[in-house]
């Protein structure tokens, strides 16, 4: 499950993604193409690569 939560206002300057389960690893890479922009993982401050290994994120999951 993915929960978008982009706050009150009319303009947003981000957006904030919840992940529940599996790590969706085709919506981050459809997000970062599509959007032409960059995913930070909350936890750790760091860009997610697509193809990149995410064993960071599911310890930090986990």
């Amino acid at each position: 499950m993915i929960e978008f939560n982009v706050g009150k206002d009319t303009e947003t300057e981000c957006v904030v993604l919840y992940i529940r389960g599996d790590e969706p690893k085709e919506v981050f890479a459809s997000l970062i193409n599509d959007l032409n922009t960059r995913l930070a993982e909350c936890g750790t401050g760091e860009l997610f690569t697509p193809g990149e290994p995410a064993e960071r994120w599911k310890a930090y999951r986990d």
